[in-house]
Order: structure tokens, then C-alpha cells, then sequence
């Protein structure tokens, strides 16, 4: 089995690595708490499933009517 190594020249710095990487923290910190939202929800406080599944489809009903509008706008 062989080994690369990569040159120095070629490594990506860590800070770079991070930086590229924040994006994508945010988009994913949505569906992650409202997973977690809606097991507490559901076990803990008996919600019902379709209020709890309602909380986090709202919004995403309200993007698709207005989402596109704005970009309309915006062009």
C-alpha cells in the first residue's frame, strides 16, 4: 500500500477550511433543531404530530410563496 503526501504548497490552511465550512453550518442548523424540536414535542409534551409537523412546514409554505416574488423583484 502506498502513502501520498501532500506538498506543503498544495495543503489547504485550517482557517480556510473553516471559513468554507460556515456556510453550510447555518443552512443545517434549521433542520437539526427542528428535529430535535419535534422529538420534545411529540414524547415530552404530547404534542400533537400534525401541529408539530405544521411548525415546521409553515414556514417553509410562506418561502414558496414569497421566495419567488422577491426574486422577481430583485431581477
Amino acid at each position: 500500500m502506498s502513502t501520498h503526501v501532500t506538498p506543503l504548497k498544495d495543503r489547504v490552511p485550517f482557517g480556510q477550511k473553516a471559513a468554507f465550512g460556515a456556510g453550510h453550518l447555518v443552512n443545517n442548523l434549521l433542520p437539526g433543531s427542528l428535529g430535535v424540536f419535534a422529538f420534545f414535542l411529540l414524547t415530552a409534551f404530547g404534542m400533537d404530530p400534525f401541529l408539530a409537523g405544521l411548525l415546521g412546514g409553515l414556514p417553509r409554505f410562506f418561502d414558496a410563496i414569497t421566495d419567488p416574488i422577491m426574486g422577481y423583484i430583485s431581477d
